[in-house]
């Protein structure tokens, strides 16, 4: 899981004309983690920062954090849990 998500990372870095951002590193990893037959979920947390609000998105299997280390996002309230992977896959569908 370690080496998708250093290319996730580095996919990530390349990727013309757009910031880096959690979001599109989780979403390109929760994707290629479910193209490769495994389950998973996206997961988005808040949590107050020196300059009001922090938005932080990961992705969990079966409660365990891959893209992220737990202990960073044990700092963060969950605003969407598993709904989240549920409206991005009707989306899709349609």
């Amino acid at each position: 899981m370690a080496v998708a998500a250093n290319a996730i990372e580095r996919a990530d870095a390349w990727w013309p004309h757009s910031p880096n951002g959690c979001l599109r590193q989780s979403l390109l990893f929760w994707w290629l983690f479910r193209w490769l037959g495994f389950d998973s979920e996206i997961r988005t947390g808040i949590r107050r920062g020196s300059d009001g609000f922090d938005l932080h998105a990961w992705v969990q299997s079966n409660g365990v954090v891959l893209n992220d280390s737990p202990v960073n996002v044990s700092q963060y309230t969950i605003l969407w849990d598993a709904l989240s992977t549920r409206v991005i896959e009707s989306k899709g569908k349609s």
